[in-house]
């Protein structure tokens, strides 16, 4: 293989790899950190790069807290 052609794959194997940080990135995910974290240390299984994928890909839900009297949470 000549030397543009491994580095083509490398550029396509990488792109593939960091797919999910991307994504998480991209789409301003609020654990985006955690994302890229779990894609850089068990993205290398295919088991943790598909948790990365799903995970950047769902949706971003954020739950509001109820807080009572002088900011003590509530129990409501």
């Amino acid at each position: 293989m000549s030397q543009q052609a491994i580095q083509l794959l490398f550029g396509v194997v990488l792109g593939i790899y960091l797919t999910p940080s991307l994504v998480a990135l991209f789409r301003v995910h609020p654990r985006s950190t955690k994302i890229v974290m779990v894609n850089a240390l068990v993205g290398w299984t295919l088991a943790g790069w598909g948790m990365a994928l799903w995970w950047s890909l769902r949706p971003a839900v954020v739950t509001a807290r109820r807080v009572g009297f002088a900011g003590v949470k509530s129990s409501l």
